[in-house]
């Protein structure tokens, strides 16, 4: 949904607006319970948003019901000075509660369609990948070996960040088990390349030029990427989050689509399958 992309710049423009609000209103009548209250009302959900990017686990609870509760109880002191505020700065405070329902239970949310293609004991369609250096690669090169194959969203993305340091972490692991991993994404050849020099890792660091294969595979996330800063270097579409294991054959023997952007699977999930 093309509305989808904008939505993280709307969110954390009116998140700081609020909390510019606030210490407005900080300065008029002082620190008190409905103008703390106003300020974290604003503060919280960037401190989420922008805290994914210290995340060293690519999961977080998909409800946050502790903090939501938090946020709501802070938006609602505003009301303690009602008379003072109005309805206005009210109902502008309750709208900063309302836009963090939004992202917890529509932007982070993927709309995931079942793919045809993508079932197990299915064996995975022959794909073509290029390497970072613009060079072809062929997933049938990969055949009699056991491979993981993670498409991610690209570097913009803390909680891909968050998976990929994680995969390095039981990389050893993984090839004990004879796992071959390989990192798919639809971004710039120049990002992916950053990737591997950031990590100095032996995976595989895969460009799905223009997406082909993500349509191939029924993954592709129409206007999936955010509209923001930086972010023209990007295309507009991009892949669902997936993680496939292909067994020496080519047979898909695990599949991962997840529903929730923030919610990634533990690599311990990958050792089951490799070990068996």
């Amino acid at each position: 949904m093309k509305l989808r992309s904008f939505f993280t710049v709307f969110a954390v423009f009116y998140w700081l607006i609020l909390v510019v609000i606030s210490i407005y209103f900080v300065q008029i009548y002082s620190i008190n319970l409905a103008t703390i209250g106003m300020m974290l009302t604003g503060l919280l959900p960037i401190g989420f948003f922008y805290g994914l990017n210290l995340a060293t686990q690519p999961r977080t609870s998909p409800r946050q019901i502790l903090l939501t509760l938090f946020i709501l109880l802070n938006s609602l002191l505003a009301l303690t000075k009602y008379k003072e505020f109005g309805v206005f700065i009210i109902l502008l405070y309750f709208g900063g509660f309302v836009t963090w329902l939004l992202y917890l239970y529509w932007y982070s949310y993927l709309d995931i369609q079942e793919s045809s293609v993508l079932k197990l004991g299915n064996t995975l369609p022959d794909l073509t990948f290029s390497t970072y250096d613009n060079h072809p690669f062929y997933s049938s090169s990969l055949l009699g070996k056991k491979v993981v194959y993670v498409f991610y969203r690209g570097n913009w993305c803390p909680v891909d960040m968050a998976q990929i340091k994680e995969l390095c972490k039981q990389y050893d692991y993984i090839q004990t088990l004879g796992g071959e991993i390989v990192l798919v994404s639809p971004q710039p050849h120049a990002e992916s390349k950053k990737l591997a020099e950031l990590h100095k890792i032996d995976f595989r660091f895969l460009t799905d030029d223009e997406n082909k294969m993500a349509c191939l595979l029924e993954i592709e996330n129409k206007y999936g990427v955010p509209k923001g800063i930086g972010m023209s270097k990007y295309d507009v579409d991009t892949v669902y989050p997936t993680v496939i294991i292909t067994d020496e054959l080519g047979k898909i023997i695990y599949l991962d689509q997840t529903d929730n952007y923030r919610v990634r699977p533990a690599p311990e999930q990958y050792m089951e399958v490799l070990k068996s």
